[in-house]
């Protein structure tokens, strides 16, 4: 009863206090460059984009981010559990609306396709992609217009985005989606010719939101929502968020 009573004595402080009263949040990640970064490369490249914004947004209301990093199989349940504050970025599922509360972040993710700088570019339609050869990379689901060509056998799967990119370097496939960001993250690996040779469609096949997310029972919800949704409008109005993404911008763009 007592630790009860304690508990319960602890909550209704934090409900007073709210927002006011956080001064750290605890995050988990996982590696998803350029979105977030957890192991070194060589590359010396910016890798951490919804890391720098979360951790600008909150600095603007006074909070701190503490980053820990773990494999993405485990990050869920850390946040679920509450062990974890928050976790970013993630996309909305229904499932994970089970569990999860989701703080829409302004960062989202277009799902465009590379190719060849002397190949013509052609409309996103499935007309228009079935004369061609596609690739995709296991693991990873695309969209409806994907999933139709697919089915028609018009796609080669491969483990890896940057095998994919091989392929296309060497006439192998013609098309593949991936995310921009990511796309050119992994295209700046490959040499400088190489690089020089590859570029994307503009119209993206899929466009998802990116998301902060929240155990769906936790106490501190409210007050964490407030502070990020109002550390974001912070951000965006006075030109910080606009800046940081002007740093991963592809070359040429």
């Amino acid at each position: 009863m007592k630790q009860l009573a304690l508990a319960l004595l602890l909550c209704s402080s934090f409900s007073l206090n709210g927002a006011e009263s956080i001064k750290t949040l605890r995050a988990a990640i996982g590696d998803y460059p350029p979105y977030t970064q957890c192991e070194s490369d060589e590359l010396n490249l910016p890798a951490n984009l919804a890391t720098e914004i979360v951790g600008v947004a909150l600095k603007s209301q006074g909070v701190e981010l503490e980053i820990s990093c773990y494999p993405w199989a485990r990050v869920e349940r850390l946040v679920e559990t509450g062990v974890i504050d928050i976790s970013f970025p993630y996309v909305h599922s229904d499932e994970r609306a089970k569990r999860l509360a989701f703080i829409p972040m302004p960062v989202q993710t277009d799902t465009v396709l590379f190719y060849r700088k002397n190949m013509e570019a052609v409309p996103v339609t499935f007309e228009s992609l079935s004369r061609y050869r596609l690739g995709g990379t296991l693991g990873y689901h695309y969209g409806a217009l994907f999933d139709a060509l697919d089915a028609a056998n018009k796609v080669g799967w491969v483990p890896t985005d940057k095998q994919n990119f091989k392929k296309l370097l060497r006439g192998r496939i013609d098309f593949f989606p991936l995310s921009f960001h990511v796309g050119y993250y992994v295209l700046s690996q490959f040499p400088a010719y190489q690089r020089a040779t590859i570029t994307n469609l503009p119209t993206p096949i899929m466009v998802k939101k990116f998301n902060v997310i929240v155990a769906k029972d936790s106490p501190k919800l409210p007050a964490i929502r407030k502070l990020i949704e109002k550390g974001f409008e912070t951000i965006r109005s006075s030109g910080e968020l606009s800046r940081i993404q002007d740093n991963y911008l592809a070359p040429g763009s």
